[in-house]
């Protein structure tokens, strides 16, 4: 569900007949069973049915964590920033010692 956000209606139905065959015999019976005791009906249009609603979609509403700012290196909208690195190495220093003969 969460690729389909890169897909086209082609790709999506490529790779939906895709899944459907590598299904083990044990999946297809365990989505059998998941479909009968929860009354599931599969979606009549799924990729419409999901872009839809992700055209719709206002992310302006969710809240990151200042750390997914720090991990992910987006300019946090609040203006902060953090304090430290997340990653910080020790400097290396190379020295380069060679003569240098005009003969």
């Amino acid at each position: 569900m969460e690729q389909i956000v890169w897909m086209d209606k082609n790709k999506f139905e490529e790779h939906m007949a895709s899944e459907e065959k590598t299904l083990t015999d044990e999946q297809k019976v365990a989505v059998q069973q998941l479909q009968r005791e929860l009354s599931l009906l599969p979606i009549e249009n799924p990729f419409e049915y999901v872009k839809s609603i992700q055209k719709d979609f206002d992310g302006s509403k969710i809240q990151y964590s200042d750390e997914y700012y720090e991990v992910t290196g987006i300019e946090n909208p609040k203006g902060t920033t953090p304090d430290k690195h997340l990653v910080e190495f020790e400097p290396v220093v190379f020295e380069i010692n060679c003569k240098y003969d005009r003969n």
